[in-house]
């Protein structure tokens, strides 16, 4: 006996939602713009990341901007899943300071091509907005006894 899988449906966002969402999306275009501006006219802040590389002047600009705002300046930052690789976990009801981050071609997906034919490396299609936690909003994590 075979059985077929039932299609799950999507979540449909609430009205509010979406008024939050869009929101959200203006504050962060906003302030792409105002970081972009500022990258290009002023020696942006030092801020680096958990392996050592400074992010870029528009990263760096948009971190800034955030903290100046809501939060104290932060020191190393990295993303949720980083922190987890490096033995430190986000603590609960933490906010993130969103960044631009590339979204490159995955697995199997097209790749540039170099000059001589061969495949060169993953093409970027344009950027999305994550998230970093500063190490003063995490925790080590515990191990299991």
């Amino acid at each position: 006996m075979t059985t077929t899988p039932t299609p799950t449906r999507k979540r449909q966002a609430t009205p509010d939602q979406i008024a939050k969402a869009k929101e959200r999306r203006a504050e962060m275009l906003e302030l792409g713009k105002r970081a972009a501006a500022l990258a290009k006219s002023q020696t942006p802040p030092m801020i680096v990341k958990l392996n050592g590389e400074p992010f870029s002047p528009c990263n760096s600009w948009l971190i800034a901007l955030r903290a100046s705002k809501d939060r104290p300046f932060p020191s190393t930052l990295a993303s949720f899943h980083d922190w987890l690789k490096a033995g430190r976990v986000v603590r609960k009801g933490e906010r993130g300071y969103a960044v631009w981050v590339p979204i490159m071609y995955g697995k199997g997906a097209p790749q540039a091509a170099t000059d001589d034919g061969t495949e060169g490396d993953p093409v970027k299609k344009g950027f999305t907005a994550g998230y970093v936690f500063d190490i003063s909003q995490t925790d080590p994590v515990e191990k299991a006894s």
